[in-house]
């Protein structure tokens, strides 16, 4: 008689252990597949009709040339990725658990994957704090940071990659590190 009092008793363990279980594999796999089901760029129709740049004003500003179609001259629209505040977080870099880190670098890196495999764009913009720590990393932890910057965000070479540093980046929460940055 004891064994089915048993069984009763484990079915909320088991129960719970799979429910505990489906929620991780959602939360590390099935948020990105659901998500990039429901990205979608708008038709070329809902668009703004298609007017060629001025080419002096292009010329003007040398450092925008991606702003050109290029020899595509079909070539109706533009696609810019913008990423904000990734927060990179580099296994090296902080005192906080590796395993934290490498999950979190790991999770930032599956979901621009995806969103680069999905919306296919002609640039990424990355907008700000790009890394958790860089304003407290010496040269050699710049260096580091790089290296971790190209395995996290792996863009196509035929994709221009534009960062914009935030104050995680040079300056900190509270403006640590800002003077010696602007002193450099």
């Amino acid at each position: 008689m004891a064994a089915p009092c048993i069984m009763i008793r484990q079915r909320p363990l088991i129960f719970l252990s799979l429910s505990l279980f489906l929620l991780f594999l959602f939360g590390e796999f099935g948020v990105h597949f659901l998500y990039s089901w429901m990205w979608a760029w708008p038709t070329d129709s809902a668009l703004p009709p298609y007017r060629p740049l001025d080419p002096t004003v292009t010329e003007s500003y040398a450092n925008l040339e991606i702003i050109n179609a290029g020899p595509d001259e079909t070539k109706q629209s533009l696609k810019i990725l913008v990423l904000a505040d990734p927060h990179i977080q580099c296994s090296f870099a902080t005192f906080e658990p590796w395993l934290l880190r490498w999950d979190s670098d790991r999770y930032v890196a599956r979901g621009v994957s995806r969103l680069l495999v999905a919306m296919e764009p002609d640039a990424v913009v990355v907008v700000g704090d790009v890394f958790a720590e860089g304003y407290k990393a010496s040269q050699q932890d710049w260096t580091d940071y790089l290296q971790c910057l190209s395995e996290v965000l792996v863009v196509p070479s035929d994709v221009k990659l534009i960062l914009l540093p935030g104050d995680n980046d040079i300056g900190g929460e509270g403006g640590e590190g800002m003077r010696d940055t602007i002193n450099q």
